[in-house]
């Protein structure tokens, strides 16, 4: 009887490892979706900045080449 007891507690241990390890990489998998989805972003608005970033540079440049003091 004590055997039995013993062997039903262990099988307790076990599934409630399992499951807690289920739960563990269920919320781990969430973290790295949410991680690359903010990486992804990041990367986004760093493209969209250089971007901008180069329309305002060839903006001054052509105004630099435009402006009539420059064209004499």
């Amino acid at each position: 009887m004590q055997k039995n007891k013993f062997i039903s507690l262990l099988c307790a241990l076990f599934v409630l490892s399992l499951v807690s390890d289920i739960q563990a990489t269920k919320s781990l998998r969430k973290m790295c979706r949410e991680h690359s989805r903010v990486q992804k972003q990041r990367k986004q608005e760093e493209r969209a900045d250089a971007k901008s970033k180069k329309s305002k540079d060839k903006k001054r440049r052509n105004n630099k080449r435009n402006h009539p003091k420059n064209n004499k």
